[in-house]
């Protein structure tokens, strides 16, 4: 897989960086690709960087949620060709078609003069400074902080930060949704979710925090360290593992109980993450998955380190398709259903 698949395959699995995306849409925009895309799919993406710099933030909204580029491209996904015996890209090609509101959000952060990331918008982010660069991600994907903190997003959350301040003297962030903190250690940076009105300071732990706009309540759950849930006035309580604070976002009346964590963080399972794993490490996580043997051909490769996340029903094509990527990889099915991966650049 060249590179120009494999950022359109990141850009697809919405696990791209800021960085990359921009390396994408630059590629799209230099129409060098071209020759790779069905003539109405090149047409399409190309039309989308055309959108006016004076078209106001409400009009390029409306826009970006028209869908027009999804009903224009969706009914040709569905065809009797086995998805198979099509090329690589093709496959990628139609999907990206049809992901066209990441293709928007790009033009916007494009227009607005932003450089670390997409400028965030107040819907859910209530505290979430305005004049500022932000760094946004959305829906499902595991995310990796500055500081080495993670946070794995439930689907259609959304997370921003700014790359400018985080971590000056504090690290702090945005939550609109769901999602799972893995807070790396520092007494002298405390980590801060804000969600609304509501603040959640921790120092290195691991917690779930729900909080989603159309929703009533916000639920702070830990399973390791120590957590405090207030607001910019007080705290409400401090948490120990295995309890949660539920409040009410009307009221901001809260209810204190003891539970087992595990239980509320269930929906990670139906992920596959690899965070920072060796490619000896994410051979063995896919064949636990998938029941099948793999092996490595260039063992030179064994300790190069991935991260990577996936829909516990992904089919094993497509988390081949990435991992593969990585390392400029090729892979094979032999008749017994063993894979051989073959190939591969030396990590760096």
């Amino acid at each position: 897989m060249d590179k120009f698949s494999y950022l359109l395959q990141r850009y697809i699995d919405q696990v791209a960086t800021p960085q990359e995306l921009e390396e994408f849409f630059n590629l799209v925009q230099s129409k060098q690709y071209d020759h790779l895309l069905d003539h109405e799919l090149s047409e399409a993406l190309q039309a989308e960087l055309q959108i006016p710099s004076e078209m106001d933030e409400k009009l390029m909204m409306d826009k970006i949620y028209s869908g027009k580029i999804r009903e224009k491209i969706q009914p040709r996904l569905f065809s009797n060709t086995d998805a198979r015996k099509r090329p690589v890209w093709r496959i990628i090609a139609a999907a990206a078609a049809v992901s066209g509101i990441l293709f928007y959000g790009w033009l916007f952060f494009r227009k607005s003069g932003a450089s670390e990331g997409v400028v965030a918008d107040s819907q859910g982010f209530s505290n979430s400074p305005q004049t500022k660069s932000m760094a946004k991600y959305s829906d499902t994907q595991l995310v990796k902080l500055p500081d080495g903190s993670t946070v794995l997003l439930n689907q259609g959350s959304e997370l921003s930060y700014s790359p400018a301040d985080f971590g000056a003297e504090n690290r702090e962030v945005w939550l609109n949704g769901e999602g799972f903190f893995d807070v790396k250690h520092d007494a002298a940076k405390p980590f801060r979710v804000k969600t609304g009105k509501f603040l959640t300071t921790v120092l290195g732990t691991a917690f779930n925090i729900r909080s989603f706009s159309n929703e009533s309540e916000i639920k702070v759950t830990v399973t390791r360290g120590k957590v405090k849930v207030g607001d910019d006035h007080k705290t409400y309580e401090m948490l120990a593992p295995d309890e949660q604070l539920v409040v009410n976002t009307n009221t901001s009346d809260f209810v204190k109980t003891s539970i087992k964590a595990e239980t509320v963080t269930e929906w990670k399972d139906k992920f596959l993450v690899m965070d920072n794993v060796t490619m000896h490490e994410a051979i063995q996580m896919m064949s636990q998955k998938f029941g099948v043997k793999f092996t490595l051909q260039n063992k030179a490769l064994t300790d190069c380190h991935i991260t990577a996340t996936f829909f516990n029903n992904e089919e094993l094509d497509h988390v081949l398709q990435v991992i593969s990527a990585v390392n400029q990889l090729s892979y094979s099915v032999e008749p017994g259903g063993d894979i051989i991966l073959t190939g591969g650049e030396q990590c760096k």
